[in-house]
């Protein structure tokens, strides 16, 4: 049982997970969690309107923690704002423990704007 309760060691990061957009009323409201960030992140220019281009991050991240993830909810990680837009769940039984490892892997956007700097 104790080896299906302990932290994963690949999970080096931390963050946030808010259930709706953070506010100055909602700021203290974040659920802390460790991750893992997963490799395959991307930097797409997009234009927005003609002559006008931002930028877009997606990044993905792996965690064991059991929060009721869902998209349309935020994360804060390395002080950005990101917005859950997919997400896949994998369970794993260990030799001799009856109690599964969950894991659940996050598909992020950055946010155009982080106004509260979380």
């Amino acid at each position: 049982m104790y080896y299906a309760l302990k932290k994963d060691p690949k999970e080096t990061c931390g963050g946030s997970w808010y259930h709706s957009y953070p506010t100055l009323e909602k700021r203290a409201v974040g659920l802390f969690f460790h991750f893992e960030l997963l490799p395959d992140d991307t930097h797409d220019r997009t234009m927005l309107v003609d002559n006008l281009s931002g930028e877009d991050e997606r990044i993905r991240i792996r965690t064991t923690a059991r929060y009721s993830f869902k998209p349309d909810t935020y994360v804060t990680a390395f002080g950005k704002l990101y917005r859950i837009t997919g997400m896949t769940s994998t369970r794993g039984f260990a030799r001799g423990i009856s109690v599964p490892t969950v894991k659940t892997t996050l598909s992020l956007t950055g946010c155009a704007s982080n106004p509260l700097s979380l």
